[in-house]
């Protein structure tokens, strides 16, 4: 199975928008390549900075997807705590 296709069988449907964009990925590196090959040793218009655009959109990619990260994380912990709270309340008004 292609990463592509696993990508997309595993991902969580209602935060899909907050996936990497790895069609975006692919679809920049297979038209580095073309052009590349089209113009054979010389370097195409198309490529010229192209390391740093694909990077700085990785960066960009990597940020949004941790922010993400942290803002699920933080949802989660506040849960767990009202989920420790409300079991502390339950022991204490119901000892065994």
């Amino acid at each position: 199975m292609k990463f592509g296709e696993h990508l997309v069988e595993q991902l969580t449907p209602e935060w899909k928008v907050e996936y990497i964009q790895y069609e975006k990925l692919k679809e920049m590196l297979y038209t580095y390549l073309e052009e590349k090959a089209k113009e054979g040793n010389r370097l195409p218009p198309y490529c010229q900075g192209f390391e740093e655009k694909f990077f700085k959109f990785c960066g960009e990619e990597l940020r949004r997807i941790t922010e993400f990260y942290i803002e699920k994380l933080s949802e989660a912990k506040h849960k767990f705590t009202a989920f420790q709270e409300g079991h502390q309340q339950l022991t204490n008004n119901f000892p065994v």
